[in-house]
């Protein structure tokens, strides 16, 4: 059957442009996606660092299913509006509205999570992926449809977009996708106000975007911004008013959409603000490297993946398509001047780092460049059927299109990396032979088939190489299935494990394995989200953790002390993990099973816990980083101006013990000038003797690296070592891990990110908890992964014994909330205290709380740097904290304004639209 002949109407060719879109949409798919469904693998990313996939994205998928279940029982069965919007399953207890944003809430296609069963939460995720694929090409044909252009340029432009290298890319993150839904539909609301159609649709599109993902609606409204102004400049009716008057109805409408967002968006901001990674400060050099520039000029056609996300992909006819734009003369100026800012955007880290919000260079915009090309490609069709015509233009383009294939030719030999080369034969193939198909006239009647023929094998091969094991590879990043229920709904380590959340668990040793007890009833220590409450990481840094992600808490390190003001009761490692478990733990023979050893905390601390006195933030600070958390075991870490009852603390000296260091492996590492020179795996021992009562600490007072490059080729005949052993780099090197092994089984890793790394915390003093030691001698092992020079200063192991652990705990557990119950967002328990103390919750201290001692509101205090607690008098109480969603009631509000403001404004229009444009145009 013949596509759109001119004897089909225009309902008919609209029809068969959608049928031909899906049906080349399935055959594509099937195709980039096969090493998927022959390696049995999931859209799941987890590899090597990163555990977004299973830890974040199906993690929160899952336990919002739950939650929208939940939601749904409470409102058709229970007949109840109480509404569940805080979980101490979520971190160390967190809002779920704000934190689960990111991923889930507010996300239409999400909303499918709760309609499938836990157990097929997994496959609900992964058909969402193609489904927000097809959606996106749905939203481009709607777009260029509006706008009349040719139904075969149109279908040619939903190819290249909808399978652009950012969307096969982007499926390590999914929602990422929605991204390539919601820009079309801005595009197209800008384009119905500045044509004086009706703005409800810019409005709700505006709204629903930010409902879906705060992240991305900020590179959507600058682009937005972009696209309106090129649009407005560009417009027959070009007047002052117009102007003015365009400008101010998308303002308006735009405003509208924020507000019926904010039920969630203002949730969102309170949570972002409060967070240690607004605060993120990243490297952003003036310039990128040259093999970024060459990456990039090879990316646009190719599966070639340039750094700093640039995601291009656009296959071999998006080459044509701007050259045909850039030899057009006058013609396409508007496309001239998109191309341009492209390039610009492209070309500096400034606008990297602009577009990703102030932060690390991320140039996770380029779904704009799918867009843009691929609008082009529909507008300029016509102009490629009839490329012949103008044979000035026909040289210029055969000539540009040339000279791609040359540099791309000449890149194969210079390539030593087979993924790589076949990426750019694909595109030199493809490219040939669009040529041939637009050059020779004999086949000019079969042009269109042709040309969609070589778009989709192109695009489908870019996308296939790019995951096939034995090229790009990437499949391999992803996990099989089967995963969701086994990592985080069955897994053995949680069913270990009492599922209430009265105690929190931890790891012995160092798990890639965050928020695993999200889908469990449980509470744990590691926790991996996009928004995390600033408070928990800036606590653990004043007490020497050296997590270098604002964002990222992992395990305590064995650190007793501190898994007791965790309230930490159980800590679980693999068989004979350790030699002995932290101070006040036990192996529980009932918990343990065949493969996991369980400790239990015959000290552990409940939920809420009382003090007798406390200590101010200015003397805290004052302590020494070793020895605060043992302070924090006699009193409450309080602002200076809350302390309510007796300050006090007993500052414990540290044990600096002896140390021996020997080099394990002088064959690659050789000390000079107060560096470490490594050449290979290298290895350092530190020996010294662990005293009877021990809590070991291995601390470096400037810790750094980098690797060799020019400047340092005198070093080699220096100090003796041959020269081929040195790789010198002229690549910034971005972060190396210095890991830690005790003589008592204690896995530990330092990770030093340099300034030029996205992740960078300025910081040089590093200490690492290595747990408890058997007496006598005892070492540390050192391993130094990568080649480089190292600077490990003052190298040294302490001790802090354990003199008033026992007596402190005790003094702790004596006066306890007791009979508690957590429902919903209300933590009710009872307590008696011999005189006034402060009751100190481990739930984490947000503006959210309220706190009621025997019916009455009472102040609510930040303690132990993180926590919540109050002031309670001599006597029994019943206490009950009772939680809002900061910024959720305002948020309803305004929402609810907004939809009312939305509907007056509509009827207002309506009425005086007329007039409007009578004064506007007359």
């Amino acid at each position: 059957m013949k596509l759109f002949t001119p004897a089909i109407s225009e309902k008919g060719k609209r029809k068969q442009l959608f049928a031909a879109y899906t049906f080349l949409f399935i055959v594509i798919a099937l195709v980039v996606y096969m090493a998927f469904y022959l390696g049995g693998r999931s859209f799941i990313w987890s590899t090597g660092g990163n555990t977004d996939g299973i830890d974040q994205h199906v993690n929160a998928f899952t336990y919002y299913g739950r939650y929208l279940r939940h939601l749904f029982y409470t409102i058709f069965v229970d007949h109840s509006l109480n509404l569940k919007t805080f979980d101490l399953s979520i971190g160390y207890g967190q809002d779920i509205i704000s934190t689960i944003h990111y991923y889930a809430v507010g996300d239409i296609f999400a909303l499918v999570s709760g309609l499938v069963p836990t157990r097929y939460a997994e496959i609900a995720f992964n058909a969402l992926v193609p489904v927000r694929l097809y959606c996106a090409g749905i939203a481009f044909i709607v777009y260029n449809l509006y706008h009349n252009r040719s139904k075969k340029g149109i279908l040619l432009g939903t190819i290249v977009y909808c399978f652009s290298g950012f969307s096969i890319y982007c499926i390590k993150h999914p929602y990422f996708l929605n991204t390539l839904v919601y820009f079309p539909l801005y595009c197209l609301g800008v384009d119905r106000i500045l044509d004086r159609k009706s703005p409800w649709f810019f409005c709700m599109v505006v709204a629903l975007s930010l409902l879906s993902n705060f992240y991305f609606f900020y590179m959507l409204v600058i682009f937005t911004v972009l696209y309106a102004i090129v649009s407005i400049l560009g417009h027959e009716n070009l007047t002052v008013k117009y102007v003015f008057y365009s400008v101010a109805k998308c303002v308006w409408y735009a405003l509208i959409g924020v507000g019926i967002s904010c039920i969630i968006f203002l949730p969102v901001v309170y949570l972002f603000f409060s967070s240690a990674r607004a605060a993120e400060k990243s490297f952003v050099p003036l310039v990128y490297t040259w093999n970024y520039y060459r990456d990039l000029f090879l990316s646009f056609g190719s599966s070639y993946l340039a750094p700093d996300w640039v995601r291009l992909s656009l296959s071999a006819i998006a080459i044509i398509v701007i050259n045909v734009i850039v030899v057009s003369g006058k013609k396409y100026i508007r496309e001239k001047v998109t191309l341009i800012l492209m390039l610009l955007f492209l070309l500096f880290p400034f606008f990297g780092s602009f577009f990703n919000g102030l932060s690390y260079v991320a140039n996770r915009w380029t779904f704009v460049c799918a867009l843009a090309i691929g609008t082009m490609l529909a507008k300029i069709y016509p102009d490629l059927e009839n490329l012949l015509e103008d044979k000035k233009r026909a040289i210029g383009v055969f000539v540009l299109s040339s000279c791609y294939v040359l540099f791309s030719f000449m890149f194969v030999f210079f390539t030593k990396d087979a993924s790589k080369l076949w990426a750019i034969i694909i595109t030199i193939v493809c490219m040939c032979s669009l040529l041939i198909v637009l050059y020779v006239k004999s086949i000019k009647k079969n042009m269109f088939p042709l040309m969609t023929l070589i778009v989709a094998a192109n695009v489908a091969l870019n996308g296939a190489f790019f995951y096939n094991k034995n090229f790009g590879g990437y499949s391999k990043e992803y996990l099989k299935y089967g995963h969701v229920e086994k990592d985080l709904i069955l897994n053995e380590n949680f069913k270990l494990l009492p599922h209430n959340q009265n105690y929190r668990f931890d790891y012995v040793n160092f798990t890639k394995k965050y928020n695993r007890t999200m889908n469990t009833n449980q509470s744990s220590i590691m926790t991996y989200l996009s928004l995390l409450p600033g408070d928990s990481y800036l606590f653990l840094e004043s007490l020497g953790y050296t997590n270098n992600v604002t964002h990222r808490i992992n395990f305590l390190e064995g650190r007793s002390a501190v898994a007791n003001l965790f309230g930490v009761k159980y800590l679980i490692g693999k068989k004979n993990s350790v030699t002995i478990p932290p101070y006040g733990y036990e192996r529980s023979d009932k918990l343990s099973s065949f493969r996991y050893d369980v400790y239990v905390n015959k000290y552990a601390l409940p939920l809420g816990f009382t003090y007798s006195s406390v200590i101010k933030k200015s003397d805290y600070e004052k302590i020494n980083v070793l020895t605060r958390s043992q302070a924090l075991l006699q009193s409450a870490l309080v602002d200076d101006k809350d302390a309510k009852i007796k300050s006090e603390h007993i500052d414990l000296p540290e044990q600096e013990l002896p140390v021996k260091i020997e080099n394990l492996t002088p064959d690659t590492l050789t000390y000079y000038d107060g560096t470490y020179i490594s050449t290979g795996k290298s290895k350092i021992k530190l020996i010294f003797d662990a005293p009877e009562d021990n809590d070991i600490y291995f601390t470096v007072e400037d810790f750094s690296m980098k690797s060799f490059t020019k400047e340092d080729e005198g070093l080699p005949k220096v100090l003796g070592i041959e020269d081929k052993k040195i790789s010198y780099r002229e690549k910034r090197i971005k972060s190396s891990t210095l890991r830690l092994h005790g003589s008592n089984k204690a896995k530990r890793y330092i990770s030093y990110r340099t300034k030029y790394n996205s992740r960078y915390i300025k910081r040089k003093f590093y200490t690492v908890g290595m747990s408890s030691f058997k007496t006598g001698k005892q070492s540390i092992t050192l391993t130094l992964d990568k080649k480089g020079i190292y600077k490990l200063d003052q190298m040294k192991v302490y001790n802090v014994p354990h003199v008033h652990t026992k007596e402190r705990l005790e003094a702790l557990g004596k006066e306890t909330l007791q009979n508690i119950s957590i429902d919903n967002n209300i933590i009710k328990g009872d307590i008696t205290v011999s005189d006034k103390k402060l009751l100190n919750m481990t739930v984490p201290y947000s503006s959210g709380w309220t706190i009621y001692v025997d019916g009455k509101k009472v102040p609510s205090y930040k303690t132990n740097g993180m926590f919540i607690g109050t002031y309670l008098e001599k006597g029994h109480h019943n206490i009950e904290l009772r939680y809002t969603t900061p910024g959720f009631k305002l948020g309803c509000i305004i929402s609810i304004l907004s939809i009312i403001l939305l509907i007056i404004s509509l009827q207002i229009r309506r009425r005086y639209r007329h007039l409007i444009t009578a004064q506007l145009f007359k």
